[in-house]
């Protein structure tokens, strides 16, 4: 029962989206379209490439937000949250929980902040003093569960990131980081040079 109705309620969220949202997602994907949230934002994107699993919830931020997913990638049930660009490769494996940035979602400075609230209920939350920068995951990555990605990183071609590691700087490929903040633990061999 419970997955019929799942079925019916990701029906009807793809054909609200598709009035609302620039879709480009590949017929051979699966995604749980009803856990999209726009915020009342328009002009956003999301891309998908073929054969693709997608529990995430999607939550557009801003108006013309664009999140892209590749190939092949699985993104369980975890949080992108995007204001301008998130971008994740081919062959991706992202772990249940995961967080995902491309913004601080606040400004540093308290005086902005004291609106913040006010300004959400109201929706009017204003970006200008918030810091964004684009979130980029290489193909081959896999992210462990409870990790967390903040704005500005690239993940590198098929580097882990351990399971509840806080990523805060670019990882280079082939490496394994974990912690908070995460930190190499170890570099891998690439199968590619073996």
């Amino acid at each position: 029962m419970i997955s019929i109705i799942k079925k019916i309620l990701n029906t009807y969220s793809l054909y609200k989206l598709k009035k609302t949202i620039n879709l480009s997602v590949c017929g051979s994907s699966r995604v749980e379209y009803y856990r999209v949230g726009l915020k009342k934002n328009q002009h956003c994107n999301l891309v998908i490439g073929q054969k693709s699993l997608v529990s995430a919830s999607l939550i557009y931020e801003k108006d013309g937000a664009r999140i892209e997913i590749g190939s092949n990638t699985f993104v369980g049930p975890c949080t992108l949250s995007c204001a301008e660009s998130i971008k994740i490769g081919n062959n991706v494996q992202i772990a249940w929980g995961v967080i995902v940035f491309d913004h601080n979602s606040h400004s540093i400075d308290y005086n902005e902040r004291r609106n913040d609230l006010s300004n959400t209920f109201s929706g009017k939350k204003t970006w200008t003093d918030v810091k964004i920068s684009q979130t980029v995951i290489e193909d081959d990555v896999w992210i462990g569960a409870n990790a967390v990605i903040l704005k500005g990183v690239t993940v590198g071609r098929a580097a882990i990131v351990g399971a509840g590691s806080v990523v805060t700087k670019n990882i280079p490929e082939m490496s394994v980081y974990a912690g908070n903040p995460a930190s190499l633990v170890r570099k891998l061999d690439d199968p590619k040079n073996i």
